[in-house]
């Protein structure tokens, strides 16, 4: 990322992917023409950490004893840097590599007409390029709870003046094209470096039940 005036806060900036060459690497847009790559005159600004916009909506729905809330909530036109995807092509010493990577990434002596993962490289190989820069426009389901108001009102020698039990869950859809397991990440807990993924740990899901009672 990087702070220039007149750009957003931690835009990224980073060498643009130009595919594979013949042995499997990754190959990057020599912009100045040199023949090397250069950290100042070879990357350019390739997306904001920032939305074009975000937006909620907060619904609630009552039938007669029932009452259902949802709360929605998404962004449009972020980008989030995804390392974790990077190390995907990269290896070292005592580390795995997934299966699925393994096998369809570029190898030496097989058919290599449809590897969507280039040759894996030793970690610190490759460059920070745009292929890791992935939108991570999403709309998730925040928040939805169900409730039922028993009928108190009906019942006869009952101290409350109302009772409800209910069920609640967080967390628990998202649409979104972003390959990682959450859009909504900051690895760096810094306003530079805002949306970049590094094997963070996602937003938990979680489910809750509940009694309310007013007496």
């Amino acid at each position: 990322t990087i702070l220039r005036e007149g750009q957003p806060l931690g835009a990224f900036y980073l060498y643009k992917d130009e595919g594979l060459d013949e042995e499997g690497r990754l190959q990057y847009k020599d912009f100045n023409g040199d023949g090397t790559f250069s950290d100042k005159e070879d990357r350019y600004l390739a997306g904001s950490p920032f939305p074009d916009f975000t937006y909620g909506l907060n619904t609630n729905i009552r039938y007669r004893e029932f009452e259902l809330s949802m709360f929605w909530q998404g962004s449009k036109g972020n980008k989030v840097y995804n390392i974790s995807e990077m190390r995907n092509y990269s290896y070292s010493q005592g580390m795995n590599i997934e299966k699925g990577v393994y096998y369809n990434s570029w190898r030496e002596g097989q058919d290599n007409s449809n590897a969507y993962y280039p040759r894996i490289e030793r970690v610190g190989v490759l460059r920070h390029s745009d292929r890791f820069l992935e939108d991570a426009s999403y709309l998730r389901l925040k928040n939805i709870a169900l409730t039922y108001n028993l009928p108190v009102h009906k019942m006869s020698k009952v101290i409350f003046t109302s009772l409800s039990v209910y069920v609640s869950a967080q967390n628990i859809l998202t649409f979104t094209k972003y390959k990682g397991v959450d859009p909504e990440v900051n690895s760096k807990n810094s306003d530079i470096d805002s949306a970049i993924d590094h094997f963070t740990y996602p937003n938990t899901k979680s489910f809750t039940f509940g009694l309310k009672a007013q007496f």
